[in-house]
């Protein structure tokens, strides 16, 4: 966001705007995942659905930006949100502790998780393929 606001070319704003939409839709996915780390199987349905509320909530919100952009401008309103971004951004990296994964699995679910995950090692280190040629590959 920060970084639009502070652009003067429309190409680099247009492809600014679709790496953030790029980034925005990557992460809902990623906190269904994180939920599932953080709460218990009885507490989920009620994590996802707040998230999925401050989804809608934010649209809702968003709405004020047309007040903040006629008021200041785009590029200051931009720019204002790009550093809000980055305070709460690095508020959620001090302060928020990353949980340990599958806490909530079974044991005899871990031990399957385990095995896939030292199998998936064990691959990669005998793989010794050049990286650009597997991704060319896997494309």
């Amino acid at each position: 966001m920060g970084i639009s606001g502070a652009v003067n070319s429309l190409a680099v704003l247009g492809a600014m705007r679709v790496v953030h939409g790029m980034l925005n839709s990557s992460s809902n996915p990623l906190s269904f995942s994180i939920i599932s780390d953080y709460f218990p199987p009885d507490k989920r349905a009620t994590a996802n659905s707040i998230i999925q509320a401050g989804n809608y909530i934010g649209v809702g919100v968003s709405s004020l930006s047309i007040l903040l952009i006629s008021k200041f401008g785009w590029r200051s309103t931009y720019m204002v949100m790009g550093a809000l971004g980055c305070v709460f951004g690095l508020g959620t990296m001090a302060f928020i502790q990353e949980p340990e994964r599958g806490r909530y699995l079974d044991k005899a679910t871990k031990e399957k998780e385990a095995l896939k995950k030292a199998k998936a090692e064990e691959e990669a280190k005998n793989n010794t393929k050049n990286p650009v040629v597997a991704l060319w590959e896997s494309l």
